[in-house]
């Protein structure tokens, strides 16, 4: 529940938290685990204090505070699985949540996203969850579409939200939202598009890797941070109206960094968990 705007667990949700985390640690048993400092260095405009002359702020992305952590490392022992719990934060809506995460840094190929997928659906399925579906997409075939047009960010965002009424003058575009199923979906837009034949055909082979997971594909699925390059995903729940899950592919990531890294990874809200 929430306690002003920050997160305030009752009894019975800690006693589930606790449950959670037990699975994550069994599902994940080969994994690294990770704590990581809520507070962290950041510019002065949004910091929330000064420690030694440097701005600090609480943490709102797990993925970027992991790369910064790993790459202040002058020695990074490649290829690592890391897992990890804890809190983020948003400004606005200023909000608390948690998080059950896995990285997988060094690994390329499809096999990498297969390996992180599966293990958020056996963990949310350790947890007790059943009828869970994969919501799968590719950011480079939005990209590639969105270089058709002008003002790529505002119809960008129009992508996220799912604005059929906003796109209805960008038809390639509008297509993507109504390109929803299974792999007969990605056969019939390749048909329409083979410049994008390379990301269709890795959407396709993550497919053949899963098949005991009931995947769907939506084309326009895109995450709201930026810095995702490959497949990405979202985990439903049928009984709650947004993802439980979600994760991708940041080959760009750890190199902002100054550590040339390619990186999967993948995150569990336990907030929205909480409400299954």
């Amino acid at each position: 529940m929430l306690l002003g705007d920050w997160v305030f667990f009752s009894f019975e949700d800690s006693q589930k938290i606790q449950r959670y985390l037990q699975v994550a640690f069994d599902v994940f048993s080969d994994y690294r685990f990770v704590v990581l400092p809520t507070l962290e260095e950041s510019g002065f405009s949004d910091s929330i204090g000064v420690c030694y002359g440097k701005g600090l702020s609480l943490r709102k992305d797990f993925t970027l505070s992991l790369a910064r952590f790993i790459s202040s490392y002058r020695y990074v022992e490649l290829p690592a699985k890391v897992f990890y719990f804890g809190n983020v934060f948003r400004r606005e809506p200023q909000t608390e949540s948690y998080q059950v995460g896995c990285e997988l840094l060094g690994y390329r190929g499809i096999d990498a996203e297969v390996e992180v997928i599966r293990r958020l659906y056996t963990f949310l399925k350790g947890c007790g969850l059943e009828n869970l579906t994969v919501s799968v997409g590719h950011t480079l075939i939005v990209q590639k579409l969105l270089e058709l047009y002008p003002n790529r960010k505002t119809l960008l965002m129009y992508l996220m939200q799912k604005n059929y009424r906003a796109l209805k003058d960008h038809p390639q575009l509008l297509e993507l939202l109504f390109t929803q199923g299974g792999e007969e979906v990605l056969h019939e837009f390749a048909q329409k598009h083979p410049q994008l034949e390379e990301p269709l055909n890795e959407l396709l082979e993550l497919s053949k890797k899963l098949p005991d997971v009931n995947i769907t594909f939506d084309l326009s699925e895109i995450r709201p941070q930026d810095y995702y390059t490959g497949v990405v995903f979202e985990i439903f729940h049928p009984d709650v109206g947004q993802p439980l899950a979600g994760g991708g592919r940041y080959d760009n990531l750890y190199p902002s960094f100054g550590l040339e890294v390619c990186a999967v990874g993948g995150a569990v809200y336990i907030n929205t968990l909480l409400e299954v």
